[in-house]
């Protein structure tokens, strides 16, 4: 990242610092130099997981576009350097870097659609087809070998919005039918067609 970008608009957050809290005004978007963020929303008393944020990555624009509240909180999960910036040093950064407003579009497009995904997720009552489409959902193909689904099952209890014991309780169910290997920190999804069944109607 650019030095000057860092003296100017850098701030350093330690880990389990709140960078800001849902409902509060959005005034400043953040740009992740290092460190990770997770970006959480209480819904039904439960906290859950929207998404963990890494370097390179943006957050909070939408209250500084739109005038909105904050959606959600952002939590610093490590130690945190980011650019922070109000809405004239965002349209300063686009002006001065065009390539950082094509790839703000983008992430903004990208946002939009896991948005959706991932409340389309969280709609699904059942535990345990929860965390059958979220394993679906989150799986990346692999060049050899069955899809992997890149994360812990704690992680997966955050995103999914369920206590853990009833993702242990369903990946257990599935490891013992041969349809997914459990990793401390990822999912091998070994039968792919026969998690898809338990979606359809009646699966």
């Amino acid at each position: 990242m650019n030095p000057v970008l860092l003296e100017k608009f850098g701030r350093v957050f330690k880990e389990g610092d709140v960078i800001f809290c849902e409902f509060e005004e959005g005034k400043n978007c953040y740009v992740i130099h290092e460190g990770q963020v997770a970006i959480t929303k209480v819904s039904e008393g439960v906290e859950k997981t929207l998404a963990i944020l890494k370097p390179g990555d943006i957050f909070g624009e939408m209250g500084v576009l739109e005038h909105k509240p904050r959606t959600a909180t952002a939590l610093a999960m490590t130690e945190v350097t980011v650019l922070e910036l109000d809405l004239a040093g965002l349209k300063a950064l686009v002006k001065a870097q065009p390539a950082f407003a094509a790839r703000l579009g983008r992430i903004l497009s990208h946002r939009i659609v896991q948005s959706y995904r991932h409340l389309a997720n969280l709609s699904i009552e059942n535990p345990r087809l929860r965390v059958v489409d979220m394993l679906l959902w989150k799986a990346v193909e692999q060049e050899t070998g069955p899809p992997l689904v890149p994360l812990s099952p704690e992680e997966i209890a955050e995103f999914a919005g369920l206590e853990l014991p009833e993702v242990t309780r369903a990946l257990k169910e599935f490891s013992e039918l041969s349809r997914v290997k459990i990793y401390q920190d990822h999912i091998e999804l070994t039968d792919v067609r026969s998690l898809k069944r338990l979606l359809r109607p009646g699966g």
